[in-house]
């Protein structure tokens, strides 16, 4: 190989790295504003009857015992995948009652904090 050629194929190497390093640094920026934008969408989230107390717990960053005693759960009693429309169900009121409570309940929490 002759020395024009190893000084081409140096260049071509630098510049394909040099690709390889932008195209990285490109898609790491992208997956750093998707998780944020995604971070910061589930905490604007309203509460839904579909969520879970843990869920609830999770996404508003509050103890899950805050969370169990907004909702009248028993914290000796097993672990059970229920929704608030169940809980709802179970204590005999209604889902918008109970999210209303539990969203006053987040937000004393919260006050306590400050």
């Amino acid at each position: 190989m002759t020395e024009a050629n190893r000084d081409r194929l140096r260049r071509l190497l630098k510049a394909g790295f040099g690709v390889a390093l932008v195209v990285t640094l490109y898609f790491a920026f992208q997956l750093g504003q998707t998780a944020f934008h995604w971070d910061q969408a589930r905490n604007r989230q309203d509460l839904e009857p579909w969520m879970t107390p843990r869920y609830v717990a999770h996404t508003r960053r509050v103890p899950p015992e805050v969370i169990g005693a907004a909702l009248g759960l028993s914290p000796d009693a097993p672990p059970r995948r229920m929704t608030l429309r169940e809980v709802a169900a179970l204590r005999g009121v209604p889902v918008e009652e109970l999210m209303r409570t539990l969203d006053a309940a987040i937000s004393t929490y919260r006050e306590a904090q400050r």
